[in-house]
């Protein structure tokens, strides 16, 4: 058999050589990874997951089983927190939390509603108290005037119909008492006042004898003779003016 010639061995292509793992070429790590713990690992993660997109939504479903965010996502620091405080898969008050956060901001609501009007009415009640007409006083007040059976006053005395007496307001008549208990040693019992009806007669006056609970500070409530001395019986209420004599 004859040798192969120079050119023959030549056209003979050759197979490549595997190359081994240890050879494979890495890239360089950067001058900054050398200061950064970790550095050159990290990078080297960063590289593998660019390089190898097969492997991506491996990944991704083994972060999402295990419970851990994915990377790149991001996280609420603000939802964290609640989850931690009320955990979303627990019942509170036998609610979801979504509708258990739903009505606790409605109480709140509520609540805040009822202590802005409590607030409110007890300023305006402080605030807006009305000065009693007491005789030191003086000048002339302007009110209703109504009539009642006397009877038996709150100072004490028995008197019918035709007396000429009046029953002053029950605020009056326990400012003037000054926290005694005992009606009847009340200064305003026998005082006199004088009274007049609007567009009816003259003045007339009555002596102090009893209480008025319906009355605002400015009424009075006469017997029926002194309220026909200054208008119709039947008219019930009118309006009128009064002084202390």
């Amino acid at each position: 058999m004859a040798a192969a010639g120079p050119e023959e061995t030549s056209t003979n292509p050759r197979a490549p050589e595997p190359t081994l793992e240890w050879e494979t070429r890495t890239p360089r790590p950067s001058r900054l990874s050398r200061f950064m713990p970790g550095g050159g690992a990290s990078q080297a993660h960063h590289q593998q997951q660019h390089h190898d997109p097969e492997r991506a939504p491996e990944a991704a479903l083994a972060h999402k089983e295990a419970g851990q965010p994915q990377p790149g996502a991001k996280r609420s620091h603000h939802g964290n927190r609640l989850d931690r405080i009320l955990p979303p898969h627990r019942k509170y008050l036998g609610m979801r939390r979504r509708v258990f956060l739903i009505a606790l901001a409605a109480a709140a609501v509520a609540l805040l509603i009822l202590i802005v009007g409590l607030a409110a009415g007890l300023s305006s009640r402080s605030g807006g108290g009305e000065k009693m007409p007491l005789p030191e006083d003086g000048g002339t007040h302007e009110g209703e005037l109504t009539y009642y059976s006397p009877g038996l006053g709150a100072c004490g005395q028995n008197h019918d119909d035709e007396a000429m007496v009046v029953a002053v307001a029950h605020e009056l008549f326990d400012e003037a008492g000054g926290g005694d208990a005992n009606p009847n040693n009340n200064r305003l019992c026998g005082r006199k006042i004088r009274v007049s009806a609007d567009g009816g007669g003259g003045a007339i006056e009555v002596e102090v004898v009893d209480r008025c609970e319906g009355c605002r500070p400015t009424d009075l409530d006469l017997s029926p003779a002194a309220f026909r001395r200054l208008a119709d019986e039947s008219r019930g209420r009118v309006k009128g003016e009064w002084q202390w004599v």
